[in-house]
C-alpha cells in the first residue's frame, strides 16, 4: 500500500507498507508484521520523468521543424508532428503505422540505406541534405538529422527534418543570375535592350536579395527582396546606411567591415559563397544572413552580392536546442 506518512517531526514522506500474517506451526494466526519503506526518492524520480515527458511532448508538437519517431526494427512511424504532416501533405492516419518506403518518400530507396547504416553504426546522423517526396509527388529538399532513442524498452529513431527547399532555390537563382550577367556582358552591344528587360524582370522577382556594387563598393542597384530582408529602403541601401549597423559572426563576435563578403571580393577577386553573418537593425532586431558575392567584370562595377534570409532557420535551430 502506497501513501503519504508523517514522521515524528511532522514532516511528510511517501512510503509503501507491506503487511504479512504471522502464523504458528499449526497455522494459527498469531499476529501481523508490517514493514514500511521510504519511497520518496522513487516518487520524485517518477515526477521528474513525467515532467520531462510532458515537456518533450509539448516541444515535439509545437516544433516549427518536422519531427518523427520511428521504430528501428521495422521503420514504422510511431509519431509525427503537425509540421511534418503540413510539409508532406499527409493526414496522421496515413502515416502512423506505415514506413517511409510504403509512402514512397525517397525518390531513390537506396538514398535511405546510408543514413540508416550510419544511425546503427554511430547512433546519430547530423545535417544530411536529401530530397524527399510529398504525397502529391513534389520534391522537398531537407536537412536530415536523426538520433537513436529508447522508448518503452525498444530502439527508436527521433528524426528532425528542416525544409531546405527555399535555400536550394536561392542557390539555383544565384547561379542563374550569374549566368544571365555573363550573357549580358557578352551580348551587351548586340541585344542590350532585350537583355535589360529580361534581367530586370528576373532581378525584381528573385526570392533572394541581390545588389550590384560599383567600383567604390556603393550599392547602385538592388531588388525588392533585399530591401525586405535588410528592412531598409532602396534609397537607404544606396546611401550606405547599412554600413552604420553592427555586424557579427555566427558565434557573436563583432565583424569588421574588412571581412564583409563585398570587401573580400574586391580584395581577393574571387567568388565568396555562403558566408553567415548577423546584423543588428536600428530597432535592435537581429537579422541572420547567408551572403554570397562574386566579382562583376564590367567597367565601373565591382561585384554582385546575393543575400538570403537565415533568420527563420536560426529561430528553428534555437527552438530545437531549447527543447532538448
Amino acid at each position: 500500500e502506497e501513501g503519504l506518512r508523517v514522521r515524528q517531526d511532522g514532516s511528510r514522506f511517501w512510503a509503501i507498507a507491506d503487511t504479512a500474517a504471522l502464523r504458528d506451526e499449526q497455522g494459527v494466526l498469531r499476529g501481523y508484521s508490517k514493514v514500511t519503506r521510504d519511497i520518496s526518492e522513487r516518487k520524485q524520480a517518477e515526477l521528474a520523468l513525467r515532467i520531462s515527458d510532458e515537456r518533450f511532448a509539448k516541444a515535439f508538437r509545437a516544433s516549427p521543424a518536422a519531427l518523427t519517431v520511428t521504430r528501428l526494427a521495422d521503420g514504422l512511424f510511431v509519431d509525427v508532428n503537425d509540421q511534418f504532416l503540413s510539409l508532406f501533405g499527409y493526414g496522421r492516419d496515413e502515416v502512423i503505422g506505415h514506413t517511409s518506403g510504403e509512402l514512397n518518400m525517397f525518390p531513390d530507396r537506396a538514398d535511405r540505406a546510408e543514413p540508416v547504416r550510419r544511425l546503427h553504426a554511430e547512433g546519430a546522423v547530423r545535417n544530411v541534405e536529401m530530397d524527399l517526396t510529398t504525397k502529391t509527388g513534389d520534391r522537398r529538399s531537407v536537412l536530415f538529422s536523426t538520433e537513436a532513442i529508447t522508448l518503452e524498452g525498444q530502439a527508436h529513431a527521433l528524426t528532425i527534418l528542416i525544409d531546405n527547399t527555399e535555400r536550394k532555390r536561392a542557390e539555383a537563382a544565384l547561379s542563374q543570375l550569374n549566368a544571365q550577367l555573363e550573357a549580358r556582358v557578352a551580348q551587351r552591344t548586340a541585344d542590350l535592350a532585350a537583355s535589360e528587360i529580361k534581367f530586370r524582370t528576373m532581378f525584381d522577382v528573385l526570392p533572394v536579395g541581390v545588389s550590384i556594387l560599383d567600383d567604390q563598393r556603393r550599392v547602385v542597384d538592388s531588388n525588392p527582396a533585399l530591401t525586405r530582408i535588410m528592412q531598409m529602403t532602396s534609397e537607404g541601401l544606396a546611401a550606405g546606411i547599412y554600413n552604420r549597423r553592427n555586424y557579427v559572426y555566427p558565434d557573436g563576435r563583432p565583424m569588421s567591415p574588412q571581412d564583409f563578403p563585398s570587401m573580400r571580393v574586391l580584395r581577393e577577386q574571387r567568388t565568396i559563397l555562403h558566408m553567415e553573418m548577423g546584423v543588428s537593425t536600428e530597432t535592435e532586431d537581429m537579422i541572420w544572413l547567408d551572403i554570397s558575392a562574386a566579382p562583376l567584370p564590367v567597367a565601373g562595377f565591382s561585384a554582385v552580392v546575393a543575400t538570403a534570409d537565415l533568420t527563420e532557420r536560426k529561430r528553428i535551430e534555437s527552438a530545437l536546442r531549447q527543447s532538448e
